[in-house]
């Protein structure tokens, strides 16, 4: 064995008398660099822009959230929800009522989505520190609205003179006949905007805060009807250990969820996204190992005379086929490892001196992780290997005679 490493070494780093061998063998070596360093630094740029499309959802979204199994709306008694808040992996509780509405400010109109939430709502997301102005206080009528919407109403804050209008359909179906001729299909409601926040784009246009108990009394709900319930949990506590002790406490008309369960849509997303960069750069870079195969054959014929020399000493064909599949394997690693080393430098420049911008005030997102070097290495081997065996095929008794 000591031998086939100590040939296999030689022949790696000895030149051959023709300058077209040496000419594939350095273009081979060239390319597996090349090609190892672009898949790390798509690698990581993905990771980057991963980890900035979840920055909103880590920081914003609760971590277990509790909604009807069916209909808008869930009946949770205080009772109930003072034992969840009684769990030692629950931090904080909270809930909300979601609903559509039609907003109006003076001739500027939309429908929105308004969220009356409890006091404690910024414990568990913290959108208090989203606000573009204004401070977060939703007592006494007061709100919080995307800067989105904002714009579209030409809405200033704190005009108690002229408040925003809420209307919603009242619950049931409504009788003109029975309710007299001046009775409205409709709740309505005033709110004052306190502040106006910025968190993504869909929010910014849809989205208006207020107190939990006007949003109930507009939609004539118990006040212990919800949408409903969001929960900070402690670091340490998981989906597994959580989920069995609220299901305890709770009914089987809920549903309980996980961050990464509520927003499946956008975790899938994300995946297929890596999956398919990952795959198209592996295609890649077997088509750019073809090159180590041909090099690894043009190898082989080189040194013919040789490999009969050594063939006479006692190392049979396929101790001979080992030498040149350890060969190649030894320029995929060291191809790979030089490549992940120049991209790990284009990555650190980029994370050092955000020379690559989105905006100019936004540098392009990267991010250095075990993950891809581990990812890098294992798909450059792998297809080292394969390309590796197929060159080692032509060393034959045929070749040999």
């Amino acid at each position: 064995m000591k031998a086939l490493f100590y040939i296999a070494r030689k022949y790696l780093f000895s030149k051959s008398t023709q300058r077209s061998v040496n000419l594939i063998n350095y273009i081979t070596f060239a390319v597996i660099i090349i090609g190892s360093a672009a898949l790390f630094i798509v690698l990581s740029a993905f990771s980057g822009l991963r980890i900035y499309s979840l920055s909103y959802t880590n920081s914003y979204d609760p971590d277990f959230q509790i909604s009807p199994s069916n209909g808008k709306f869930m009946k949770i008694s205080e009772a109930e929800l003072e034992k969840i808040n009684a769990l030692d992996e629950v931090t904080y509780l909270a809930t909300e009522v979601r609903e559509k509405v039609y907003l109006q400010f003076r001739n500027n109109s939309t429908i929105a989505t308004i969220v009356g939430v409890s006091e404690n709502y910024t414990e568990v997301s913290p959108i208090d520190e989203a606000l573009f102005f204004g401070n977060w206080n939703l007592e006494n009528n007061l709100s919080s609205i995307g800067i989105g919407l904002s714009n579209k109403l030409e809405l200033p804050i704190l005009n108690f003179e002229n408040p925003l209008q809420l209307l919603v359909p009242k619950a049931g179906n409504f009788n003109f006949a029975g309710q007299g001729i001046g009775s409205q299909p409709f709740n309505r409601a005033g709110v004052v905007v306190s502040s106006v926040f910025s968190l993504d784009e869909e929010s910014d246009n849809s989205l208006l805060y207020t107190d939990i108990a006007l949003v109930q009394d507009l939609l004539e709900l118990h006040p212990e009807e919800y949408t409903s319930l969001i929960v900070r949990a402690d670091d340490a506590a998981g989906f597994k250990s959580i989920y069995p002790k609220l299901r305890e406490l709770l009914s089987e008309e809920v549903d309980i969820k996980s961050k990464e369960e509520f927003n499946a849509a956008l975790y899938k997303m994300l995946n297929t996204e890596f999956a398919a960069t990952y795959t198209v750069f592996t295609l890649i870079l077997i088509i750019a190992l073809f090159n180590l195969t041909g090099a690894l054959i043009t190898i082989i014929i080189d040194k013919k005379e040789q490999l009969r020399s050594i063939a006479q000493m006692g190392l049979n064909i396929s101790q001979l086929k080992s030498v040149f599949f350890v060969q190649g394997l030894f320029i995929s690693v060291l191809g790979g490892g030089i490549g992940l080393l120049f991209g790990s430098l284009i990555i650190g420049s980029q994370i050092q001196f955000e020379w690559l911008k989105i905006a100019p005030s936004l540098p392009y997102p990267v991010s250095i992780t075990v993950v891809n070097y581990l990812i890098v290495l294992v798909t450059i081997s792998v297809l080292g290997s394969i390309s590796s065996l197929v060159a080692a095929q032509k060393v034959s008794p045929k070749l040999l005679s």
